[in-house]
This record gives structure tokens, C-alpha cells and sequence, in this order.
């Protein structure tokens, strides 16, 4: 085999631990039953979770100028939950500003963070978002303000 082929085993074989590892506790066997769809079962579902990245749909800087206090939106939906956001922002020439957890709105599908330094301009502004899944598998996606 190949080196991507082994690759692609072991990251099957830590899908499957961690999905029998899900179904030995019944609540989160519960949980990933519930999201089951037709003839999955929670072992098929965790299995995903564990194989699929959550999904950035967009970052919301509108409410964002800089200032402390202001908002950034993230807007990320997965297989089965977002348990963390972490957003840093890094100044144009690549200099942290800032970095923090996002708390998740009352939508669920947002995470909000509030700025806590004064930045200006912001203008070629970089965010790393951060964020980690119900398997604690951690995914990480750049945004740029433009």
C-alpha cells in the first residue's frame, strides 16, 4: 500500500474506535441516534462525525470596526455539534491582536466573539477560526477583511 492508502486505514481505524467508543455511553449513543437518518445507525453516524469537518459558512465582520466590544459572527454547522470556536486576529503585517472563545448564540448555529482590543484599521485583518468537534477533532479555516 501506498503512504495515503495506510494513511487513509489508520484514519479509518480511530473513525471506528471512536464510534464504538461513542456507542459504549448511552447518552452519547443516544445523541448520535438521534441525528440518524433512515436505516444509520449511531455507530454510522459517529463514524461520519468523526470522517467530516464542521463547515465555515461565513464569517459575519459587519458589527466589527475595530473597536472593543464589537462582534464577530461565525456561522458553522457539523455532523453532530461545534463544541469550542477560537478566534485569533492577526494585523495586516501577520501580528496577533488578539485571540479568544466565541460563545454560541441561542441560534446554535452562530458563534459570537467580542472584540477585547481596540484595532484599527482593520483592513487586511486575518481571523483563524478555530473550531473543535463533538470527537474533539480540532479543524482550522482563515478569513481575511476585506
Amino acid at each position: 500500500p501506498t503512504d495515503k492508502q495506510m494513511n487513509q486505514r489508520f484514519l479509518f481505524t480511530e473513525a471506528s474506535a471512536y464510534a464504538k467508543s461513542a456507542n459504549a455511553d448511552p447518552l452519547v449513543k443516544a445523541a448520535y441516534f438521534e441525528k440518524a437518518k433512515g436505516n444509520q445507525t449511531a455507530y454510522n453516524v459517529a463514524f461520519k462525525d468523526f470522517l467530516t469537518a464542521p463547515v465555515l459558512h461565513k464569517v459575519e465582520t459587519s458589527t466589527y470596526s475595530g473597536a472593543v466590544g464589537d462582534k464577530i459572527t461565525c456561522r458553522i454547522t457539523d455532523v453532530m455539534a461545534v463544541t469550542e470556536v477560537k478566534l485569533s486576529l492577526y494585523d495586516a503585517s501577520g501580528t496577533l491582536i488578539e485571540e479568544g472563545l466565541a460563545v454560541q448564540s441561542s441560534l446554535k448555529l452562530d458563534w459570537v466573539y467580542t472584540a477585547t482590543v481596540a484595532h484599527t484599521p482593520i483592513l487586511g485583518t486575518r481571523i483563524l477560526v478555530q473550531m473543535t468537534d463533538t470527537p474533539a477533532n480540532v479543524y482550522t479555516e482563515e478569513f481575511a477583511i476585506s
